[in-house]
């Protein structure tokens, strides 16, 4: 199995689409957060095509969707707090 090439952090913040393992270097999160997250978006309608499966152990997420769903999740974690 080949090594994956470790990107710099500027330039993954700079792809429109990127793989699992490389969210993990960007947010402070773990890998079943990640694939919680993304059932989680899954779930949702609009976010259907923010995912592109390549093969069975290849896969895509739009980074911008994803920083969306994050912030949208906390602002309702936010609202529900201040209730």
């Amino acid at each position: 199995m080949r090594a994956a090439k470790k990107r710099p952090l500027e330039e993954l913040r700079q792809m429109e689409w990127v793989r699992p393992y490389e969210l993990l270097r960007l947010y402070p999160i773990g890998r079943a957060t990640v694939y919680n997250i993304f059932n989680e978006m899954k779930k949702e309608g609009r976010y259907q095509e923010s995912f592109k499966k390549i093969s069975r152990t290849c896969a895509f997420v739009k980074l911008a969707d994803f920083d969306e769903f994050l912030l949208l999740k906390n602002e309702m974690r936010l609202a529900a707090f201040k209730e």
